[in-house]
């Protein structure tokens, strides 16, 4: 067992307050058995990103300047963020499920079953959201314009099976595209866990998840875009970081403080928004998001917030994530074609869309993904309890 990375909580000076890292221990049953707090808050911070940054384009449009285009990038180093994540999550996912015998279709059908209920639910709020913006017209804007088209069925079917298909244009909710990602990334988390677990050398397990990710895009050829096999590997960093956790020898992400790992987190971050800012090529700006994405959930897994919240609160907290990801954009988007029709201000119907989202997010993970996660959670343990 590793040392503890931190001791309890004190005051700097000045009475500055400085988190306490997550004991080893405590983190190690953290990880296998439950939740981190701490990884959950920044699932929801970086939901709130991406809404800003679609914020943005709807409300200044084909406006230009260095601080407008920094604000619509926020999205991409959220959306690594987001894949670094989910890889982490889904390897802990499955570990726990293995280590109690679970298969690998019990795995796959737990995790559809929990993301797919708000998944279709928001394609039906799409598609309101899309009767309302061609009804209405894209009136010039740019980003109203290339929603108010007609969709033709294999749009349709494109928008409605973004696993399968991607020769459609994503109209009625482009962060969708990225649903993709994840659902190829769980579909092979257990072949990659099966092969790294057995190598125990982080140059195999390197080499593995280059050779599982080759493979994996010559597999999906034709049915993702580069795009998003570049995430893809993102996720497979995330899956790489939760595996290392259980190496003899920890790497320096968790010999170094966590403060100077969330500084470096923070350099690549904003690099990346730079990079976007300045128009560099995508393989470059996703490579030094996914760099910075890895080094800030290196650093949050082992700050400890368990303590600042209610286990209640802990047990809230980001569960409105997913459904403010997947129902922002066509709210906003029939949010501001309704301003524009009304002559109102753009601003403030884009805030009234991120309003309505924010509260539609909260009633969902209230009601819809709590009942989909313990449906899930229900489904697995039956599963694993049949004789």
């Amino acid at each position: 067992m590793k040392e503890t990375t931190a001791r309890n909580e004190r005051s700097g000076e000045g009475g500055a307050l400085i988190l306490p890292a997550l004991p080893q221990q405590e983190y190690e049953v953290a990880r296998r058995t439950s939740r981190i707090v701490s990884l959950d808050l920044l699932r929801d911070i970086a939901a709130i990103l991406v809404v800003a940054s679609h914020f943005a384009v709807f409300v200044f449009d084909d406006q230009r300047g260095w601080a407008l285009d920094a604000l619509r990038a926020l999205g991409a180093p959220a959306v690594d963020i987001f894949m670094v994540l989910s890889g982490y999550v889904v390897t802990h996912a499955w570990l726990r499920q293995s280590d109690r015998h679970g298969t690998s279709g019990i795995f796959i059908t737990g995790r559809m079953l929990r993301l797919m209920p708000t998944y279709l639910v928001s394609f039906a709020v799409a598609m309101v959201a899309w009767g309302i913006v061609s009804s209405l017209g894209g009136s010039g804007h740019s980003a109203l314009e290339r929603m108010a088209v007609p969709l033709t069925v294999d749009e349709i079917q494109a928008n409605l099976y973004p696993l399968w298909r991607n020769n459609g244009s994503l109209v009625l909710n482009p962060p969708w595209w990225t649903l993709q990602v994840e659902v190829i990334a769980m579909l092979i988390t257990p072949l990659i866990v099966a092969a790294a677990t057995k190598a125990g050398s982080f140059a195999i397990i390197t080499w593995q998840f280059a050779i599982a990710f080759l493979v994996t895009s010559a597999v999906t050829l034709g049915m993702t875009s580069a795009l998003q096999n570049i995430l893809l590997v993102t996720v497979l960093s995330g899956m790489w970081l939760a595996l290392r956790e259980d190496d003899e020898n920890p790497p320096l992400l968790d010999r170094a403080p966590p403060a100077i790992i969330g500084v470096a987190a923070a350099a690549f971050l904003g690099g990346s928004v730079i990079a976007i800012v300045q128009g560099q090529d995508v393989l470059i700006t996703r490579f030094i998001g996914m760099i910075g994405a890895l080094l800030l959930i290196a650093a949050i897994r082992r700050i400890d917030l368990s303590h600042r919240f209610s286990p209640r609160m802990g047990r809230s907290v980001g569960q409105i994530s997913y459904p403010l990801y997947v129902l922002h954009y066509p709210i906003i988007a029939a949010s501001c074609a309704l301003a524009i029709a009304l002559h109102a201000d753009l601003a403030l119907g884009a805030s009234i869309g991120v309003a309505v989202s924010l509260i539609l997010a909260w009633v969902f993970s209230q009601t819809l993904e709590r009942a989909a996660v313990t449906h899930a959670g229900e489904f697995v343990s039956n599963q694993l309890t049949r004789p």
